[in-house]
């Protein structure tokens, strides 16, 4: 007899594969975008004890980072309220975070870790410039490509 196919969770066209990570702003998963074929890092959003405004406040800063372009601050694809709920869908960077390579693999040659961060702050002087202030920076939310040299 055959099994009943697994119901995937789905947000709006984004089918949910596997949690990512989870922070006090909410998840991140990893989800196949039905309409464009690709793999994406969809946030849904904790919009609790803040209401409205809240939820405000956390779309107007995803459109912020949308209108950034920069090799190292993630692209933004779409971000949605509807209902109290908000998601948004993101670039998905397959390589890992630097937390996971630290990790995995123990603190970080002194060269590696220099240019961390000065690939973080390159994202945050092009964050800042266009008015987005980050309030959670830490080594879970410093994203890193496969083909990045740490």
């Amino acid at each position: 007899m055959d099994r009943p196919k697994h119901k995937e969770r789905m947000v709006s066209h984004y089918a949910l594969r596997r949690k990512l990570g989870e922070g006090a702003a909410g998840e991140v998963w990893l989800a196949h975008d039905r309409a464009l074929d690709r793999e994406v890092a969809i946030k849904l959003l904790r919009a609790a004890g803040g209401g409205p405004q809240r939820i405000r406040d956390l779309v107007h800063e995803a459109r912020a980072t949308a209108r950034l372009d920069h090799p190292n601050v993630v692209t933004i694809h779409e971000v949605t309220a509807s209902q109290g709920e908000v998601f948004i869908a993101m670039e998905y960077i397959a390589g890992g975070s630097l937390a996971d390579e630290i990790r995995s693999g123990g603190a970080l040659p002194w060269r590696a870790a220099t240019q961390a961060i000065r690939d973080a702050a390159a994202g945050l002087d092009a964050a800042h410039q266009a008015g987005v202030i980050h309030r959670d920076i830490k080594p879970s939310n410093l994203m890193r490509s496969p083909s990045a040299e740490w």
